[in-house]
């Protein structure tokens, strides 16, 4: 007989996961979930203003526009790491160090 479905294997790993780094580091965990909380409410917050601002229709439309131009900022930055002006100076310092 089957424990549970293979579509739980993910979640199960992960709450593990959460788990051991609540149990080895509870300061660093408790930091992580307060940093997750405050950048929900900004969004959401950001979100009813918004909405009250222009609508939901354009809140809907202002959000999926801002989630694109994150996602593209996130995969140059993934892509091309010297992009970045906070990276760019750590990153010629590693070529420079590995071509040297």
């Amino acid at each position: 007989m089957v424990k549970y479905a293979r579509i739980f294997d993910g979640p199960v790993r992960a709450c593990k996961a959460i788990g051991r780094l609540y149990k080895d580091e509870p300061s660093v965990f408790l930091a992580v979930i307060a940093a997750i909380v405050i950048v929900l409410v900004v969004a959401s917050l950001f979100s009813l203003f918004i909405a009250r601002l222009i609508g939901t229709r354009g809140a809907v439309v202002v959000e999926l526009c801002l989630f694109w131009l994150f996602a593209r900022l996130v995969a140059r930055v993934l892509m091309f790491p010297g992009s970045l002006k906070l990276f760019q100076r750590s990153t010629e310092a590693n070529f420079r160090s590995e071509i040297a």
